[in-house]
């Protein structure tokens, strides 16, 4: 029996940044210290962010749940993890260098935590066979 790729990596990004938010949400003065001490921000913008960072991720995940073939969602997941990585690389190698403030709770460094994000990026946006989800549509046919 020919399962159906997307229904499986959908929902498991989805249970993913689920477990980010809840993960942030226990050790929650670490993340804002982490935030406040990349300097990417100005204190006052991380200390919102804080809040709003595993807000978004739990309301995220809770949709990819449930809502899998929303292009919106699509495109915001993709965007999300592009953006999670772009953080982590200037937080990384600028003259920052400060560090990320993402608590993995997978227990991924910087670069195995930027692999996994392209990886899971690569497996939406060109995972499953053909006509098989919408997130394939995202991808302009050649």
């Amino acid at each position: 029996m020919k399962m159906r790729f997307n229904k499986i990596i959908i929902p498991t990004v989805g249970i993913i940044f689920i477990a980010a938010a809840v993960y942030k949400f226990i050790d929650l003065m670490s993340f804002a210290f982490g935030l406040i001490n990349s300097n990417i921000f100005p204190e006052f913008i991380a200390v919102y962010l804080t809040y709003l960072v595993p807000i978004f991720e739990m309301s995220l995940g809770l949709l990819l749940l449930f809502f899998r073939s929303s292009k919106f969602l699509s495109y915001a997941t993709i965007t999300t993890l592009i953006i999670y990585s772009i953080f982590i690389l200037i937080s990384q190698f600028t003259v920052l260098n400060r560090g990320c403030s993402c608590i993995s709770f997978i227990g991924l460094e910087l670069i195995p935590n930027i692999l996994f994000n392209f990886a899971l990026t690569v497996l939406l946006v060109f995972g499953g066979s053909k006509g098989e989800s919408k997130i394939q549509n995202l991808v302009p046919k050649i």
